[in-house]
């Protein structure tokens, strides 16, 4: 008898422990389920990935009501509101971060290369030289934008990769940008009538229609309608608010379009162009579309974009136009650098004693230098003295200037065997520079005939002419002349002297 109580008992603690573990399993799945349900999940989203500004707008996504966060912009930017706007100061690729925590624990989600911010920049610029009465070709190192250029009044006077300028006389600094456009896509809430509370159709003789503030220019691209019925709608974009669609509405029209609407619930193409910062309105007469008249709460908004902030009728109205798509174009200039044109100018005086002639070089912007004294010889000295051998002349002289990047060219004429124009006999080449004509002037009839050649700095002839004896002038026509510095020698059976000319643009 004892033995069996015995047994009855074991059978009863056992019992009793299986009960008891049962249940502790069981209040284990209740803990578990109610943890699935409260355990955080970590997602956010951001208005651009892409932006030549830098500022974006971050948006927390996160379920079971986060408590805290922590955002990492991968720039080494934090924050720890729920939805932060951050603003990048550098061009990069950006991996971003969000920590939330609440009551049950800790969840991270991490967005590698998520935001791309290409900002435009002026990273070098080329500075030229240039002869004077000549251009030069100016060019920059930029991003993928296109380059501006201006002159020093800040007039924009090109746009592309290189500026050529106009002939200069001294050197110039002009100014040059870069410009970058992006383009981007938002939707404008409310998503649909759902989003708002109840409605119904409408389409009496009304103009219903959504004011809204736009604080940059942007393109209504669609909107989402339910429409009782297919057909022609025309819908307008109005300038200003209009404030009572029963009334004769006098807003000038800014853009309108017609479209074949299906019924039922759509998405219908718009393309109306909201030309810059305002108040509009976005609205039609005899509708016959779907529009809510309880629980609006003004303003629906895009930040830094749109407010809708009223309806054509009452408060608690929002007619027909949902879930606007906004395209937009977003303009970013870099710092304006300066950019030079540096004229220089190659010059030069000589002295002549006998067959020595000592030159002196008059040049502005010179770093080195390159004679040539037209007899065969040559100098890198900045101011040579130079014997000529011969009395065969003139001798014409060049002096080419940082690397040959302007030459001048004088003659020389010795007093060995050579006899000028006397002094009495005074000669005036007027004008010079020229363009189309010059004309060569003595102060009296000349005794003899005076022989003129025009030569180029090549040593050809170009125009070959005279002034008999008994006459004082000519003129000479260059019009056909490409604009250079040329020599006039003048020669009778005793004389020999050359002048210079210069021909200019024209």
């Amino acid at each position: 008898m004892c033995h069996f109580v015995f047994q009855v008992l074991v059978f009863l603690v056992i019992y009793l422990q299986e009960v008891n573990l049962h249940a502790q399993s069981q209040q284990n799945i209740i803990v578990n389920v109610e943890d699935s349900k409260n355990s955080i999940s970590t997602d956010f989203s951001s208005d651009l990935t892409y932006s030549c500004e830098g500022t974006i707008q971050f948006k927390d996504l996160s379920t079971n009501s986060p408590i805290s966060w922590l955002w990492q912009f991968g720039d080494g930017g934090l924050s720890t509101d729920q939805d932060p706007i951050y603003t990048y100061a550098n061009s990069g690729i950006y991996t971003v971060s969000l920590q939330v925590t609440n009551n049950l624990g800790v969840d991270t989600i991490i967005k590698t290369a998520y935001i791309t911010i290409e900002k435009p920049e002026i990273t070098s610029v080329n500075d030229t030289e240039t002869c004077i009465y000549t251009s030069t070709q100016l060019s920059a190192t930029y991003g993928s934008g296109t380059l501006q250029w201006y002159d020093g009044a800040n007039t924009l006077i090109h746009t592309g990769p290189t500026f050529t300028t106009p002939s200069l006389i001294a050197t110039t600094t002009y100014f040059v940008e870069e410009a970058l456009t992006t383009s981007s896509i938002n939707y404008a809430p409310p998503v649909d009538p759902a989003a708002i509370g109840s409605g119904g159709y409408h389409g009496s003789n009304f103009t219903g229609g959504v004011n809204f503030t736009a604080y940059k220019a942007f393109e209504i691209v669609s909107v989402w309608v339910d429409a009782d019925e297919s057909g022609n709608r025309t819908i307008y974009l109005y300038d200003g608010f209009v404030p009572d669609g029963n009334a004769t509405i006098t807003n000038t029209i800014l853009d309108q379009v017609t479209v074949n609407v299906p019924d039922g619930q759509s998405r219908i193409q718009l393309n109306l162009q909201v030309p810059g910062a305002g108040d509009y309105c976005l609205g039609g007469n005899e509708m016959d579309m779907y529009r809510n008249n309880t629980a609006t709460a003004y303003p629906y908004s895009v930040s830094g974009i749109l407010d809708k902030v009223s309806s054509t009728y009452f408060p608690d109205y929002y007619y027909y136009f949902y879930d606007w798509e906004l395209a937009m174009n977003t303009e970013c200039i870099s710092t304006r650098e300066p950019i030079v044109a540096k004229v220089i100018n190659a010059n030069f005086s000589s002295v002549i004693n006998g067959g020595t002639v000592i030159f002196t070089d008059n040049s502005t912007g010179a770093t080195n230098w390159n004679w040539d004294f037209g007899d065969g010889n040559t100098s890198t000295v900045q101011n040579p003295i130079h014997t000529y051998t011969n009395s065969n002349g003139p001798h014409i002289v060049s002096l080419s200037i940082n690397n040959g990047t302007c030459t001048v060219y004088d003659s020389i004429s010795l007093s060995v065997g050579i006899e000028e124009i006397a002094d009495d006999l005074q000669l005036v080449i007027a004008p010079n520079p020229a363009t189309n004509t010059t004309r060569i002037s003595f102060n009296q009839a000349l005794p003899e005939d005076l022989n003129i050649e025009l030569i180029n700095t090549e040593g050809k002839l170009m125009i070959k002419t005279i002034i008999t004896a008994g006459n004082s002038s000519i003129s000479l026509d260059i019009n056909s002349l490409p604009p250079n510095m040329y020599f006039i020698r003048l020669t009778t059976n005793k004389i020999v002297d050359v002048r210079k000319l210069i021909v200019q643009q024209r």
